[in-house]
């Protein structure tokens, strides 16, 4: 059996080497913020003094857990550690006060989605995309009847996100949280929120953030029976006064594919499974 630890700063370094055997790995990269989150963060699976896996926990919300960052040791897969790491995780988010936890899984990856399901209880609750526009298109000549959300749409708001509920927004590309109006008025706070029709009845919304200067992230895209022209070209001047030149985004594929349809250099990188266990209606057991 093996023993779960969470790592630290003081081992950097382990976990450096021990993700360096894994080919063109993104968490080679990415791992280092997670040694220092507040709640969850990287944890390392050790047989003995073996490192022999890493898994991530990240709490979003209180009461939301995402799970990322399964690795095990090439030597020791195909031996059902999977579901030992994810028994792990889900112990451990309700440990920290999640009562919901979700995971992605790629498409084509059956056999997660398999032991996620029949092992451990999750369902599948969206799809999701990850996509890119590069570069970023020429706003054309409409109407100015896009622009920016301010505090006072907050009643509009408020109405268009009731007709959200359930619904999810990318924090990343690749962590799907619940979008409620917090999410939104702190994207107003930020500058990060799009609204269409500038007055009168919401018809759509957009969340998005500058991401690393040359990039437009976009978080959350919907928009109800009208037109995208006119949110889109508001989008694209935001974004070339910021001086981004291509835009990335992480949204349900239902969004992705309303986006990709308006957009002819719309790219679709991975597609995937939302899965979810809800902890409060079926607590996993130790």
């Amino acid at each position: 059996m093996l023993t779960f630890v969470r790592a630290t700063e003081a081992d950097r370094d382990r976990v450096r080497q021990f993700l360096a055997q894994f080919t063109d790995d993104y968490l080679a990269e990415t791992y280092a913020p997670h040694l220092n989150q507040r709640r969850g963060g990287l944890y390392m699976a050790l047989d003995g003094e073996e490192l022999v896996g890493t898994c991530i926990i990240s709490l979003p919300k209180s009461q939301e857990a995402y799970l990322s960052g399964m690795r095990i040791a090439p030597n020791r897969q195909g031996n059902g550690l999977g579901e030992e790491f994810g028994r792990f995780q889900l112990l451990e988010a309700r440990r920290l006060g999640a009562t919901l936890v979700r995971v992605l899984v790629h498409a084509d990856n059956e056999a997660s989605a398999h032991v996620l399901e029949e092992k451990l209880g999750f369902r599948v609750v969206d799809h999701w995309a990850v996509g890119e526009i590069s570069p970023i298109p020429a706003p054309v000549e409409r109407p100015p009847d896009a622009g920016p959300a301010w505090a006072i749409d907050r009643e509009r708001l408020e109405s268009f996100t009731k007709g959200c509920a359930g619904e999810l927004w990318g924090v990343t590309e690749w962590q799907p949280e619940s979008l409620d109006i917090a999410d939104v008025l702190r994207r107003i706070e930020d500058g990060g929120a799009a609204v269409m029709p500038q007055t009168g009845e919401l018809a759509a919304l957009a969340l998005t953030r500058i991401q690393s200067k040359e990039t437009l992230y976009i978080q959350y895209f919907r928009v109800l029976g009208q037109t995208v022209g006119s949110l889109l070209d508001y989008l694209w001047n935001e974004a070339r006064a910021w001086g981004a030149s291509r835009c990335r985004f992480g949204l349900s594929q239902a969004a992705a594919d309303a986006l990709r349809s308006a957009v002819p250099n719309c790219e679709i990188i991975w597609r995937g499974l939302v899965m979810e266990r809800n902890l409060a209606m079926s607590p996993v057991e130790a």
